[in-house]
């Protein structure tokens, strides 16, 4: 049984409901589920309340930076574990990338923020036609592409909604 789990199998203050969701969303933005468990026992031990100075929720999220990505809540409603997790989730997509898979350098470019190395290794590009693609927003300009192919080109994975705006 790995460290810190109970008999049951969930870390503490994990409930199968959260385990649910933590898949769902891991499975949904293609993210290692034993790494957005890492930085939720790191950022806020499986605790959907947490705060933390501006931060929020299990993922202690800025609020800012999910509004980057799409979310129009209240700052408070990312307290709501499945909102937090699609956020959540969908920022550390982003950090993974940059960290090129390793879960060390995941967690660390997820808690200062990764933009600059996504443009310093040329992962952010100018959206052509995002329309035709499925995109992740990320803050700060431009959008992080994934080696996958569709329809014979680059399937951009990450794009800014500040790209949009200019």
């Amino acid at each position: 049984m790995p460290e810190g789990r109970g008999h049951s199998g969930l870390y503490p203050n994990e409930t199968p409901h959260l385990r649910s969701r933590i898949n769902y969303w891991s499975g949904h933005y293609r993210v290692p589920q034993p790494l957005v468990q890492r930085i939720i026992l790191r950022e806020s031990s499986h605790r959907p309340e947490a705060r933390n100075g501006p931060y929020y929720g299990l993922m202690q999220i800025l609020p800012q930076t999910a509004r980057t990505m799409g979310y129009a809540g209240p700052s408070e409603g990312l307290l709501d574990a499945d909102t937090n997790l699609r956020y959540g989730v969908k920022y550390l997509r982003g950090a993974w990338l940059v960290a090129d898979g390793d879960h060390d350098e995941a967690v660390s470019w997820y808690s200062r923020g990764y933009y600059y190395e996504a443009k310093r290794k040329g992962l952010l590009r100018k959206p052509a036609c995002a329309a035709d693609f499925s995109v992740v927003p990320i803050p700060s300009g431009g959008e992080l592409r994934s080696p996958e192919r569709k329809r014979g080109r680059e399937r951009p994975l990450f794009v800014s909604t500040q790209s949009r705006r200019s």
